[in-house]
């Protein structure tokens, strides 16, 4: 079987039980109850995919692009430089989607 291409997704030990990563071009869509980590795992990922040279967009329904910025700089990453340039987030508010 030839290899398949992936994504690595920056998050160490992941990636191994993923075989390598994710599937190119793919839409990567994170569950959870609040606290299990999926803002963490996010940002990880988005930072490795900004870094290798990837665009990315990170939709959230509930935290502004300000506190995602200051949750990525206690992990410590410099989200602010690729925001400014190319990294682009889209805000919802929850209550817009209702009846």
């Amino acid at each position: 079987m030839a290899d398949i291409e992936r994504v690595p997704s920056g998050i160490p030990g992941l990636d191994d039980l993923i075989e390598g990563g994710f599937w190119p071009k793919s839409t990567v869509v994170i569950l959870g109850s609040s606290g299990t980590g999926k803002s963490t795992f996010a940002i990880q990922f988005l930072m490795e995919g900004i870094e290798q040279g990837e665009q990315a967009l990170y939709v959230t329904l509930e935290e502004p692009p300000e506190q995602i910025m200051r949750e990525a700089d206690l992990m410590g990453f410099d989200m602010r430089k690729y925001y400014e340039k190319s990294l682009f987030f889209i805000h919802l508010k929850g209550r817009n989607f209702k009846k």
